[in-house]
């Protein structure tokens, strides 16, 4: 039993991670993460099949809000649950939050 917790555990860290990695390293909005998205939870990972990738991303585009953080806590929510949510939406608005700090920090001196 202990081992399903570190491999819960470990797939948390690995959402975040290819959360906050796409979102640090992605110019353009949500349309420019759409095939980093892909790459990691279908091709790399394996996490989900493209068919379901397909799926969540209509659904994201459909939903109100910023279509990055849509798609973030949509896979979350198909692989984790709420904890998965929390953890990817978390990921994708600390470089948005990230991001403005340092502009304003550089601006405002």
């Amino acid at each position: 039993m202990a081992d399903n917790r570190k491999a819960g555990t470990c797939i948390y860290w690995q959402l975040f991670w290819s959360f906050f990695k796409i979102g640090a390293f992605t110019f353009g909005g949500g349309w420019a993460m759409i095939s980093l998205i892909e790459r990691e939870m279908v091709d790399k990972y394996k996490w989900i099949k493209r068919d379901e990738f397909l799926d969540l991303l209509s659904l994201s585009q459909s939903l109100p809000g910023v279509m990055a953080v849509n798609i973030a806590v949509s896979v979350g929510d198909k692989l984790r649950g709420l904890r998965g949510c929390s953890r990817n939406n978390t990921a994708v608005i600390f470089n948005y939050f990230g991001n403005c700090r340092i502009s304003y920090s550089r601006h405002y001196k």
